[in-house]
């Protein structure tokens, strides 16, 4: 226990990564890396969009788990809800990426909304942590990824043609920070 309490954001990144990769594998036709987003992995009318939806719930539970078990305080609580929101997530499908067909626009509301919650939860994780950090070589390197988040983040939506690679940029960005500067 004392050792998942200690590396609960590892474990939860790595079995993430682990999920989107076997997505990547398994993707439709037509799906590129470059524009589609790791939502489109787990769309509407995609036939192993389970896989995906496995890596949205099993990332989140885990750091849920994480914050719970290290014992929740106001330190933790954003990455705690980034956790909720980032699994439910797994919940909702994205809207198909490709072609007519039904779409169920609620479901895929629901999905980007959470996603989206989940972006600023993650945030004030990130400000959190800078306001608490007593280092000021720490202050610098939260200010550093909070300002990477929004930037690749801001890509995302200006590049629509390459939301996939901004996306993918988030993520890593994201996922480091949480490894190795998350303190709960």
């Amino acid at each position: 226990m004392l050792t998942f309490k200690q590396h609960y954001p590892l474990a939860g990144t790595l079995l993430f990564i682990v999920l989107i990769v076997a997505a990547h594998i398994w993707a439709m036709d037509g799906y590129s890396a470059v524009r589609n987003t790791v939502s489109d992995l787990g769309a509407q009318g995609h036939p192993r969009r389970w896989i995906m939806h496995l890596g949205f719930l099993a990332f989140g539970v885990v750091l849920c788990a994480g914050v719970l078990a290290h014992g929740p305080s106001l330190r933790t609580l954003p990455i705690l809800m980034y956790g909720v929101r980032v699994a439910c997530t797994g919940i909702f499908c994205a809207a198909p990426f490709q072609g007519p067909g039904p779409v169920d626009r609620t479901e895929a509301y629901l999905h980007a909304v959470l996603a989206q919650c989940a972006g600023v939860a993650f945030c004030i994780g990130i400000v959190v942590q800078l306001w608490a950090a007593h280092q000021r070589a720490l202050v610098s390197v939260h200010a550093g990824f909070l300002a990477g988040v929004i930037l690749c983040s801001a890509l995302f939506g200006l590049l629509p043609e390459y939301r996939g690679l901004a996306q993918r940029a988030l993520y890593l960005v994201s996922l480091f920070w949480l490894v190795k500067y998350y303190q709960p």
